[in-house]
């Protein structure tokens, strides 16, 4: 009887660990990460005797979880586009804020600049008129400068939400290292068993990752998962950690990986994931279209300062050539540097207004050489630079005489030239007076208005933006094309996080818990549990019925 003891005492105890596995699942049915647990049950070695092989009872042998390499996977992947496109979704909102409408952004006080234009055109000798207009031109300056200094605190912000993303990269990176360490000591303990609830703990981890960048995972078969960004660049080596660095620098946002002391510039590589599309809708959009602005509102400036200069004012004097003064057309800039950075010695000077491309250039000494860049590229657009050189269809020339050849160690070897930094921030009046606002044709007296006529038809005049767009045109197809990447952004979003949720729908089906399931499974270990306690009562019943017969 006391192989039926044994045999049925071995059950109930396999039943209980069952149970408790159970248990632990439906605790964590809500619990994130969780993956559903499921016990092995094994027949224990029998027993040989004369009359047969004799069972000796079951013996639960494992505990897995369920899991899914390919569904796993998919959703990091997935996960990862969704992050970039739900930043740079975010820049374009902010953008959008910015720019305003039809009804309330910088075309519109364009256009209520040229109407008050016109209104002098009209009116050429009324001295209420021309004030009228000097204080729409000064709105629209105010507007230009209110329109770049939020740029600018956009794109401080992008840098700070930037910074936070790779403190929190180098959060999960370092507790993923801790985690292959736990593992693997696990593994050496108990080599015929999993850490479950440490697996998934790392598989969350590594999915909370990949939102934030791309990155790619390898298993080195002792039970470590290393990771490296998408480029190649090892951010978890089993128990060691290369944080990154993520930082405004005199060049721009740069991400920066650590690896033994040495730190690496990785910026161009990291393109997927927040942190990617926080950085891309930078590089992407956000500058490029504060430089396209700033090219409009320069050749707006150019072009309005140009006609004036060729007229008389109200007193009959020549017409100034500094209406507006602006950065490239005001000596007196001492704003946001052109070059950087601005100790380099480098200088850039614009030479001709119609041949600007808005386009941002970098000077990297490379291969022994300097070469030039334009900012995005690979491919360099002149190599092996030295003195003054005119860009070739750029409409600058800059001037790297200064720069040693080649650099010392603490000297840059990266000088970023914006063409159109500080154009918009430093675009101010330049006439106060109204009397000096040059309305007439030259010599044909003051009550003339042949000039301002010409003035106020600048807005839609064929060649003022890069010698062949009216400044009509040229806003609209800024504000088209912004407005298609913005939609184009919005509606991959919408998709991708349609993706998203339904592979996190796949995996849950595949390994998270079912209540049902479990409640069914619930019952049936019940009665099983109760029917092995019941074969322990009649095996104890037997027992001492036999001890009594002996007696």
């Amino acid at each position: 009887m006391a192989d039926f003891l044994s045999t049925s005492v071995s059950g109930l105890n396999s039943v209980q660990r069952a149970l408790d596995v159970l248990s632990h699942n439906i605790s964590n049915a809500y619990t994130e990460g969780y993956s559903r647990q499921t016990v092995t049950l094994s027949t224990r070695v029998p027993q040989q005797t004369g009359q047969g092989s004799i069972g000796s009872g079951t013996a639960l042998t494992d505990v897995s979880r369920a899991f899914d390499q390919f569904l796993n996977g998919t959703l990091q992947t997935a996960l990862t586009e969704q992050g970039r496109l739900q930043q740079r979704d975010s820049v374009l909102g902010q953008m959008e804020d910015i720019l305003g409408d039809g009804s309330n952004g910088l075309s519109r006080w364009m256009t209520d600049f040229f109407n008050a234009a016109q209104d002098v055109a009209n009116n050429p000798s009324d001295v209420a008129v021309r004030t009228s207009f000097l204080g729409m031109a000064s709105s629209l300056a105010d507007q230009v400068n209110t329109l770049d200094r939020r740029f600018a605190e956009l794109e401080q912000g992008i840098d700070r939400q930037a910074s936070r993303t790779g403190s929190e990269i180098n959060e999960m990176t370092g507790e993923l290292s801790k985690l292959n360490a736990t593992i693997v000591d696990l593994r050496h303990t108990f080599p015929d068993h999993e850490p479950n609830d440490l697996l998934d703990r790392r598989d969350l981890l590594l999915r909370n990752l990949s939102e934030k960048v791309d990155i790619k995972t390898f298993n080195d078969g002792e039970g470590n998962v290393n990771v490296t960004l998408g480029n190649g660049e090892w951010l978890v080596l089993a128990d060691r950690q290369n944080p990154i660095v993520v930082a405004p620098t005199a060049t721009g946002t740069k991400v920066l990986v650590q690896n033994k002391g040495q730190s690496k510039d990785i910026t161009s590589q990291v393109t997927g994931g927040e942190l990617g599309g926080l950085l891309r809708a930078k590089t992407e959009v956000l500058d490029p279209l504060r430089a396209e602005l700033g090219r409009v509102v320069l050749s707006f400036a150019d072009a309005f300062n140009t006609q004036h200069a060729l007229g008389d004012d109200l007193d009959g004097n020549q017409g100034s050539a500094s209406f507006f003064t602006v950065d490239g057309l005001s000596p007196s800039f001492v704003g946001q540097p052109k070059v950087e950075p601005a100790a380099s010695g480098v200088t850039m000077s614009i030479t001709n207004i119609d041949e600007l491309s808005a386009s941002d250039f970098s000077l990297k000494y490379v291969s022994n050489q300097w070469n030039l860049y334009k900012v995005g590229d690979d491919t360099p657009i002149m190599s092996g630079v030295s003195g003054s050189v005119a860009v070739p269809g750029e409409g600058i020339t800059i001037d790297l005489s200064s720069l040693p050849d080649p650099p010392a160690a603490h000297e840059p070897r990266e000088i970023v030239i914006r063409p159109m930094a500080g154009v918009m921030r430093d675009f101010t009046m330049g006439v106060t007076d109204p009397r000096a606002v040059a309305a007439a044709t030259d010599g044909a007296g003051p009550g003339d208005n042949g000039n301002m006529l010409a003035l106020s038809g600048i807005g839609s005049q064929q060649d003022v933006v890069h010698g062949d767009s009216s400044l009509n045109n040229a806003f609209a197809n800024l504000m088209a094309g912004f407005g298609s990447e913005a939609r184009g952004t919005r509606v991959s979003l919408d998709a991708q996080s349609l993706l998203v949720t339904q592979t996190q729908d796949r995996r849950e089906s595949s390994v998270g818990v079912n209540l049902d399931e479990e409640a069914a499974n619930l019952v049936r270990l019940q009665n099983h549990y109760m029917a092995l306690s019941k074969s322990i009562s009649v095996a104890d019943t037997l027992f001492q019925s036999l001890l009594q017969a002996a007696s």
